[in-house]
């Protein structure tokens, strides 16, 4: 008998396409109705009598109402109609940033024609807030999903790429033909990469941008990705289907987050909200660079059994069922060392917030001090029943314990006196806040682009960070975690930050901590922006 030879199972590609455009729509919705009664229920009871009109004859009567559909969140602003049998011309709205939309008509048969044929150049949605146009401007994105690796591809016009990047105008191609442009992710070897490729396949230019994901703030497709959350989520699911993992949705805002994504996949989502980063470099910490494959590897256990707390055997379960601690072993050390008890340390370890507080003894090796003093006033206990309190809160918990590291001896006696009488030192906050903020309160969507002015929301440290050694102003030292900071940007380069707490800007300062009115109209276009997003203003007369 001859046997057939083993077909070779291999994963073939998937693909999805996402077709999106920047143009506004418009919608005519058309409703039949038997009788008057019946019309006018519907005509008083949804308060559409001011922008909808009535089409009769001597068989029916039917109601139209039109509407501005956005591209981008699928809101339906009604299109006021006024029938006006005197006037044939229609009303030409240049800008549709106000509420008050209004057609004329002149006769009946005009209806889907005038609507058709509204010379209307921009339409800002009121829901969103994001400006689409008649521009025509669409583009589809494909998204490739193999075994090891998510590539998302779209095709883009070399003559609009060589105004925009230097890489692109140097290559000696001809001018008219159509390129792609592909961002690539891949989990085997951790590495992301741009590639253009021209129309017949072939590569142009390769870009790595493992170590350099700011340079996706120069990709035309990341444009599109910011802007369509049907695109975020379609790369989204592509990354979990072969990480087989999470992606944490913080995590998968922005393409930047993904490259750090592919190179640490595989681990808690808690790990990457807590992860550090370089304050110069704008990545990670070159320790974790330097272990990034460590889950992967067979020497993974006897780098672990150089720890003497790993003997015990809980302590090690507990550290491969969670991965990540890898890369805080010299922390856990510290912590242990410190606790010295096995079951206060696995009850630590198994805590929602084990990364933030290994990353703070990271990032601030000298916060072990609060942790001994805590231990040996109140009991290590204390410590575990506090990071599993429902009404825990680690921001304000994170402030504390760094300003208490900077306080002398004496006043450290004093904090110590007050854990005795309540240990309520989470909410007791002392005298100078801590520096950067740590989480944003802000949405997205008050991304904006006035007048040649880039509003940006920082969404993490790194940002921050990053943000702050551009700026050197008071954004290296506000201290309401809770706060929101977006910085302005003008030609790319940043030119103020502003901070916003509670619907309300706090403070707005340029480089070098001074007046935003050293530069001419930034003022106003702070508080133009300010009111297109429900946000006080403190200084629409003074700063």
């Amino acid at each position: 008998m001859i046997k057939a030879p083993l077909e070779v199972l291999v994963m073939k590609p998937k693909y999805k396409t996402v077709s999106v455009t920047k143009d506004y729509q418009i919608r005519i919705q058309r409703e039949n109705f038997a009788s008057i009664d019946a019309l006018n229920n519907l005509y008083c009871s949804e308060n559409i009598k001011d922008f909808a009109i009535i089409y009769h004859n001597d068989q029916s009567l039917t109601l139209i109402s039109a509407y501005v559909v956005c591209p981008y969140c699928g809101y339906l602003h009604p299109i006021r109609c006024i029938y006006n049998p005197s006037q044939s011309q229609v009303n030409i709205v240049y800008d549709w940033s106000n509420q008050e939309l209004t057609v004329v008509l002149s006769n009946e048969e005009e209806i889907e024609t005038k609507f058709q044929s509204l010379e209307i150049h921009r339409f800002t949605c009121p829901y969103c807030h994001k400006e689409s146009n008649d521009k025509h401007q669409k583009t589809t994105i494909t998204i490739k999903q193999e075994k090891h690796k998510v590539t998302i591809q779209h095709q883009i016009d070399i003559l609009h790429a060589k105004k925009q990047r230097s890489c692109i105008a140097d290559l000696n191609c001809v001018l008219n033909i159509p390129m792609y442009e592909h961002v690539e992710f891949n989990i085997r070897n951790g590495h992301s990469c741009i590639r253009y490729i021209g129309n017949d396949a072939t590569p142009l230019y390769i870009l790595d941008i493992t170590n350099k994901p700011t340079i996706l703030s120069n990709c035309f497709l990341k444009e599109w990705f910011n802007r369509f959350d049907i695109i975020k989520q379609a790369v989204k699911e592509s990354m979990q289907n072969i990480a087989k993992t999470i992606v944490p949705t913080d995590f998968s805002d922005t393409l930047e987050n993904y490259v750090f994504f592919t190179c640490f996949v595989g681990f808690d989502a808690s790990f990457y909200i807590a992860m550090p980063y370089h304050k110069t470099t704008y990545m990670f910490h070159e320790h974790f660079t330097n272990l990034k494959r460590l889950h992967n590897q067979k020497t993974a256990l006897e780098y672990l059994k150089s720890f003497t707390f790993s003997k015990k055997k809980s302590i090690r379960t507990l550290i491969f069922k969670n991965q990540g601690l890898l890369f805080y072993l010299h922390e856990c050390a510290i912590l242990y060392n410190t606790i010295h008890d096995v079951n206060v340390f696995c009850n630590i370890l198994a805590s929602k917030y084990i990364f933030d507080i290994l990353m703070l003894l990271h990032r601030h090796p000298n916060t072990h001090i609060f942790f001994r003093d805590c231990c040996k006033v109140k009991g290590a206990s204390v410590l575990s029943h506090k990071f599993s309190s429902t009404n825990f809160n680690w921001y304000d918990f994170q402030n504390y314990v760094i300003n208490y590291c900077s306080l002398n001896h004496i006043e450290q006696k004093s904090e110590q006196k007050k854990w005795k009488k309540g240990f309520c030192f989470f909410n007791d906050m002392i005298s100078t806040p801590y520096s950067l903020p740590l989480i944003h309160r802000l949405s997205s969507n008050v991304n904006a682009t006035i007048r040649g002015y880039q509003f940006i929301t920082l969404n993490n440290t790194a940002e921050c960070f990053y943000a702050g050694e551009a700026l050197h102003n008071c954004l290296q030292s506000w201290g309401d975690c809770d706060s929101g900071v977006v910085v302005i940007k003008q030609n790319s380069e940043f030119i103020a930050s502003i901070e916003v707490f509670n619907h309300a800007i706090v403070q707005a300062r340029s480089i070098g901590n001074q007046h935003i009115s050293k530069y001419d109209g930034l003022k106003e276009v702070i508080i133009d922006w300010s009111k297109s997003n429900n946000i006080k203003c403190p200084f629409d007369k003074d700063e």
